[in-house]
Order: structure tokens, then C-alpha cells, then sequence
């Protein structure tokens, strides 16, 4: 089932407009015109992901989000502001999820929904863990608004055009930090010697550059997710390659510098959450609970953290899955096993495990060769296509054995979905008797 969003905009209006590309990437939209009809559909109906039209001069988006929440409670729903830097500029980040100013291009609406979908999984997820790990008297430091107390850095690539010395200016009044790198060359040298929350890449004669910059920025794993803009001169048109290249905003050299400013600083603060989200779970790494040899959670607390993700399913109503994977007895692997080369190996492939896995999914090991992995908001066929990637990237992978050649290793895995009332012991175990297949390489 694939996340609905609740779009609150007059039909015909750019908001209305540029929510049909959910539509046709496959995430139902369902439309209100009104504050009444958009808390009837979030009462009636499942809704995953709101946005809110912030033009409408009838609605306030501050109460409309908070109607709309007490309306999905206790599922966490985000809600997107869409507007007039008039308009958004003011809205509390604890009533309303993001905020962003107009104009908003079709793809960019669709990008920040799906983002916003994600985040949400993984608040949920550290939240879990947080109670998991609370239980057995470890306390996890979740993020919270001292987050924000550092300045921002930005990082700009370009030509020192007009646009840039202006923005430049306003993002400095505002603390941030700016770094101006004016060849690709050096760009790449301060991503990588430094942090930075966004970079901004200026197109004023051709675009070339910036599109370099940002591919190379997409390929790098530390990079991946810094967000990008383009800052583009009168006259640009590509837009909508812009956003198939991976920008996530563009920012037009003629826009007033208030608003320049708000669509860098927006986009700066939810990769500034993202950090310290993922600063979270690396805690839970260190928190002395996990397996020694794998990193990835032990069978108690594997069991234990699964009762609280059937249950968060049930509340969220969302998807989950479930993948156990025991390891094939070959020749090969009994002549590691007895030669302790398997002893070695195991560790390596649960850490390869979880780096193979997102960031909300929990992987545990439940024996000395099983292995079990739980993915949230994941349907049965998307679990099925994770499993095979996990398994076909170790299946490839040669262990050492020092009395032997170095040997290869297979899985029988199970995959399963959660089905209405079942509990988690029963999931589990339905799971680990699926385990009758290898796993396609």
C-alpha cells in the first residue's frame, strides 16, 4: 500500500497542480478545499503525508496542522506547508513538519513528500529503539532542538555573481556560515575536509559545472544526502532536468533575497535533522546491548524490539516485514567451520548485513549462523528484493580460510509479511519456517 497524502488546495491552483506528479509516481493524493472537508478525510481515511496550501487566505496552516494530527493521533503524519515566504516564514517548526516557499515544481513537491514519508519511518524507529534499549536500563539520546544551536554551513560553488554576493549576505546576517568555492576542484576538497548542511552551485552561464558537482555529490556516500541548489539566472529553463539530476531546489537569481535565503535555510534544517538522526542510531551501536561480533542485535533484544514494531504497524497502519536467513551447509562451509574460518567470517557477514540495510531496519543475530532482519513500512515484495540484494552481495563476497581455498557462502532465507492479529512470536516463527530457498545471486 503505498503512503496517501491529503492535499489541502483549491482545484485548479499551483499547489493542486504540481501534487499530480504524486499521483503519477504512484502515491494517492486526496484533495480538500476547505479546513472542515480536509479534518473529514484525516478522520475517515488513512493519511500518511499532508500538504497544505498556505495561500489560501481562509486557512490557517498552524491550526489546520494541529486539527489534522489530533484527528491521526497516535500516528506521527507530516505535513508540508507550501506558500508566500509571507505566509510560511512565521510557522512554529514544531506545529507544521516543513515549509516550503513558492514557487514549488512538480518533482521538487514529489521529492520533499517522499523525504518527509522517510524521515518520518525513522523518527518512528529511533523512538522505538529509545524504549527498547530503555527497558534493559540503556538510555538513548534522541535529537531535540539543540540541534539547531550551531550555526549553519553552507558551502557555494560559482562565479561571484551578483545573486551570490547578495545571498551570501543575507545567509551571513542570518549566523550562517559560507564557504565560496569558485572551481569544482576546490568544492570537492572542502566537502571533503569539512561538514556542510547545504551547498548552493550558481549556473550563471551554463549549468555544466553545477550538474558535475552535484553527480559527483550523489555518488559519494557521505555526500549523498547534503542537499543542493541552483541558484539559476534569468532565463534558465531546465528546470525540470535540474530536479531529474538530483538538485532538490532551484532558486531564482531575480527572487528577492528573503526568500532566496528561507528556501537555503529550510533545506539546511532537515538535513541538520537528519544528521542527529542518524547520530542516534549510531548510539545504539555503543550501547553495550548488541552482538560483540556482528554489531547487529541479539536474539533477546531482536525479540523484544519486534514486539514493539508489530505494534507500531497496528497503530501506524503500515506494512512489515520480516526476513530470517540461516547460512547453506556446504562442503566448503563445513571445512571452514571446522577449521574456525567460519568462526571469522560470521562477524564480517553480519556487519556487512547491516550496512546493506536502511537506516529505520533492525538486524539481528538469533543463533550462531541465522540471522533475521525486520524492515517497517515494507510490503511483502519490497522485502523479498531486499533480502536477494543483501544475500546476493555476500554470496559474492570470498572469506578467507587459512587451511583451504577461500570459501563462499549461500542463505535459505524466509520472508514474510505481518498479517492482521498475528503476534510477534507467531511472525517470527512463520518467518524462519519460510526458509526453504536459496537466495537468487
Amino acid at each position: 500500500m503505498r503512503a496517501r497524502t491529503l492535499v489541502v488546495a483549491k482545484t485548479g491552483s499551483e499547489v493542486w497542480r504540481a501534487s499530480a506528479e504524486l499521483d503519477d509516481e504512484g502515491y494517492p493524493t486526496i484533495t480538500a478545499e476547505t479546513h472542515a472537508s480536509a479534518i473529514i478525510a484525516a478522520k475517515d481515511l488513512r493519511i500518511d503525508a499532508v500538504v497544505i496550501d498556505a495561500s489560501l487566505p481562509e486557512l490557517d496552516p498552524s491550526v489546520l496542522c494541529a486539527s489534522i494530527r489530533s484527528q491521526c493521533a497516535p500516528r506521527l503524519v507530516p505535513v508540508l506547508v507550501i506558500g508566500p515566504r509571507d505566509r510560511v516564514s512565521h510557522l512554529d517548526l514544531g506545529s507544521v513538519t516543513s515549509a516550503l516557499v513558492t514557487p514549488a515544481h512538480p518533482k521538487q513537491l514529489l521529492n520533499r513528500v517522499k523525504s518527509l514519508l522517510r524521515t518520518t519511518i525513522i523518527e518512528r524507529e529511533i523512538k522505538l529503539r529509545a524504549e527498547t534499549f530503555q527497558e534493559r536500563g540503556v538510555k538513548l539520546t534522541l535529537p531535540g532542538k539543540e540541534i539547531y544551536n550551531a550555526p549553519f554551513r553552507i558551502l557555494f560553488c560559482g562565479e561571484a555573481s551578483p545573486a551570490f554576493m547578495g545571498l551570501s549576505a543575507a545567509l551571513s546576517s542570518a549566523g550562517v556560515e559560507v564557504t565560496a568555492a569558485f572551481t569544482a576542484y576546490t568544492a570537492f576538497d572542502y566537502l571533503h575536509e569539512h561538514d556542510f548542511d547545504a551547498v548552493v552551485l550558481g549556473a550563471s552561464d551554463s549549468p555544466k559545472q553545477a550538474y558535475g558537482v552535484v553527480s559527483g555529490m550523489r555518488r559519494n556516500s557521505r555526500h549523498f544526502h547534503v542537499p543542493a541548489l541552483l541558484l539559476a539566472e534569468a532565463g534558465f529553463e531546465d528546470t525540470s532536468e535540474a530536479f531529474e539530476r538530483d538538485f532538490d531546489d532551484i532558486i531564482s537569481a531575480k527572487s528577492p533575497l528573503e526568500d532566496m535565503r528561507a528556501r537555503v535555510l529550510e533545506l539546511a534544517r532537515d538535513c541538520r535533522h537528519k544528521a542527529a538522526l542518524k547520530t542516534a542510531f549510531e548510539g545504539t551501536k555503543t550501547s553495550g546491548l548488541m552482538d560483540a561480533g556482528t554489531g547487529l542485535f541479539t536474539k533477546e533484544v531482536f525479540a523484544t524490539h519486534l514486539l514493539r514494531l508489530v505494534k507500531s504497524a497496528r497503530t501506524n497502519e503500515q506494512p512489515l516485514s520480516l526476513v530470517t536467513m540461516r547460512l547453506v551447509e556446504t562442503p566448503a562451509v563445513a571445512r571452514a567451520r571446522a577449521s574456525g574460518a567460519l568462526d571469522r567470517a560470521l562477524p564480517q557477514i553480519g556487519q556487512m548485513m547491516g550496512r546493506l540495510l536502511r537506516t529505520e531496519d533492525t538486524a539481528g543475530r538469533l543463533s550462531f549462523d541465522v540471522f533475521a532482519m525486520a524492515l517497517p513500512s515494507t510490503p511483502l515484495l519490497p522485502a523479498r528484493l531486499a533480502a536477494d540484494r543483501v544475500t546476493s552481495v555476500i554470496d559474492c563476497t570470498a572469506f578467507e580460510n587459512a587451511q583451504d581455498e577461500p570459501f563462499q557462502v549461500a542463505f535459505h532465507i524466509g520472508v514474510a509479511e505481518l498479517l492482521p492479529s498475528e503476534t510477534a512470536e507467531k511472525f517470527l516463527a512463520r518467518t524462519v519456517a519460510n526458509m526453504g530457498r536459496r537466495a537468487a545471486v
